[in-house]
Parts: C-alpha cells; sequence; structure tokens
C-alpha cells in the first residue's frame, strides 16, 4: 500500500468586487420598493483534512528457538541502545570536544604567528625577522605534540570505557548462554570475514543482553 505524506489543505477566499448599481430611466417613473441586499456570498469552506495514518506498530522481538545452539549479538548495538554505552560514549565525546577547543586555539596562535612573520619579510631586520620565526616553529611544535597527546589521551580513555564495558556484558552473555545452552554465540559487530547470508530473527540476542545490562 502507498503512503503519503502529510497533506496541506488551502482555504481559498474568494472576494468580489461590488457593482455599482443601474438607473434605469421610464417615461412615468415609479417607485420602486427596494429589493434586500443580496446574501454575503461565504467563503467556500476547506475539505476537511484527512485523517492521521496510524503509526505502524513496532516489530515484536521474536524468542529465541528453544532448539537453537547457535546465538546472535551485535556488541555496536548494544554500545548505541545500553545506557552503560550511552553514558561511555558522552565521556568519550566531551574530553574529544575539550580537546578540540585546546588544539583549534593552538591552531590559531599558528596561524597568526605565520601571517605576523609573513608580514616581516622585506620590511623587518634579520634578527627581528629571526625572532618571528623562532616563535613561530615553537608554536607548530606545540601543536603537534599536543595533537600526539590528543590521540594517547583518547585513545586510553576508550580503552578504559571499553574495558568496564565489556567487564559488565561479558558476565551477561555468559548467563545467557548457559541458561538457553548455547553452544556459540557471534559478535555481529566484528565479522569482518563472514557473511551472514539468513538467520533466524529469534537468534539475535542483543535486545536481552541490553535489557538486562540495563537493569543492572
Amino acid at each position: 500500500m502507498r503512503r503519503y505524506g502529510p497533506m496541506v489543505v488551502f482555504a481559498v477566499v474568494m472576494t468580489g468586487s461590488a457593482l455599482g448599481a443601474q438607473t434605469a430611466t421610464t417615461p412615468a417613473p415609479r417607485p420602486v420598493t427596494p429589493s434586500p441586499p443580496p446574501a454575503t456570498a461565504k467563503p467556500p469552506q476547506p475539505p476537511p483534512a484527512p485523517p492521521a495514518p496510524k503509526p505502524a506498530a513496532a516489530p515484536q522481538p521474536q524468542p529465541f528457538p528453544a532448539d537453537a545452539r547457535i546465538g546472535i549479538i551485535d556488541m555496536g548495538k548494544v554500545l548505541n541502545g545500553s545506557r552503560l554505552g550511552q553514558a561511555g560514549q558522552q565521556v568519550l565525546k566531551a574530553a574529544s570536544d575539550k580537546w578540540t577547543q585546546t588544539l583549534q586555539s593552538l591552531a590559531g596562535r599558528v596561524q597568526n604567528l605565520q601571517q605576523a612573520y609573513q608580514a616581516g619579510l622585506g620590511t623587518l631586520s634579520a634578527a627581528a625577522l629571526a625572532t618571528r620565526k623562532g616563535d613561530l616553529d615553537k608554536a607548530q611544535l606545540e601543536l603537534q605534540y599536543q595533537q600526539g597527546e590528543r590521540d594517547a589521551d583518547l585513545q586510553q580513555i576508550s580503552q578504559r570505557l571499553s574495558d568496564d564495558f565489556g567487564s559488565q556484558v561479558d558476565p551477561i552473555v555468559s548467563a545467557i548462554q548457559t541458561e538457553r545452552k548455547i553452544w556459540l554465540i557471534f559478535d555481529l559487530s566484528d565479522m569482518e570475514s563472514l557473511t551472514v547470508v539468513a538467520a533466524h530473527p529469534g537468534l539475535d540476542l542483543s535486545a536481552e543482553v541490553i535489557r538486562r545490562l540495563d537493569a543492572k
């Protein structure tokens, strides 16, 4: 069935121009009872708006097959869908934003020193020009150093958050495996060399992991 987007209904109001009364002449005019003024025409009413389409019901998760011995978990989905994963991403983003401000400030200083050095070419003495060049070189080295510090710091924070995330998710996965007597559980987010052509939707245990993780 084709679905249409929201429809906008326009009410068009027509306004007519007033016509002057015409005077009729006769040999013996008689008094004429004035006719009542014509009723003001009502503007056309807009057609009723179509009923809003009902939102499609969210698909119900399929139960895990009782005889299944293989499960699937998408850790990317668990990371984005759980409160723990979302909180960790916020921590990493805050650290990244702070570094971005620092590096932007340093980059702006390098640019200003570069412009000052270029402006002094041909006008400043060799000593003054050498001083500006030295300041520029120091600022560039500082920017490069802080970029390396940024990379190391974010890598350390990411590793710490990943370790904490894994320490809380791994016991949940192990418990699910034991309860359902599953032989193998695959992580879809880490299957670069393996392509799943078809799978029963109930094999996806990601929602179960998120539910248990949020409940802790």
